[in-house]
């Protein structure tokens, strides 16, 4: 498949959140490069596989590698580092039966509190 000639080395930080003295502090559990496919401006392509909760600026991850998805119920999340910018993997679409990879929307990230 054609994916493979747009992978290239994606670094990803795993963390966990936990409370510290009443505070939620994010907590670094792992930093790995994946290979991935960045989709880093296609909007509309990315609508038809996320429907509406796609914003301008957001970024396609097509991957055979495990990202995670707090929001999904999971206590890791994954932030991956594109063009010199951080982004957080906020949702999720499984596409391994049809091209053998998961693709991840994820959005750009703002480091609040120094975290």
């Amino acid at each position: 498949m054609g994916l493979g000639f747009f992978s290239l080395p994606v670094p990803v930080t795993d963390t966990e959140y936990s409370a510290v003295s009443g505070e939620d502090q994010k907590l670094v559990t792992g930093s790995r490069n994946i290979q991935a496919a960045v989709d880093l401006g296609s909007s509309k392509q990315l609508e038809q596989i996320f429907g509406g909760s796609v914003a301008a600026g957001d970024i396609g991850i097509y991957t055979a590698e495990k990202l995670y998805v707090q929001d999904r119920g999971e206590k890791k999340q994954s932030f991956v580092t594109s063009n010199g910018m951080q982004y957080r993997v906020v949702d999720e679409a499984d596409w391994t039966a049809q091209a053998g990879v998961r693709v991840y929307l994820a959005r750009r990230h703002i480091s609040q509190g120094g975290q």
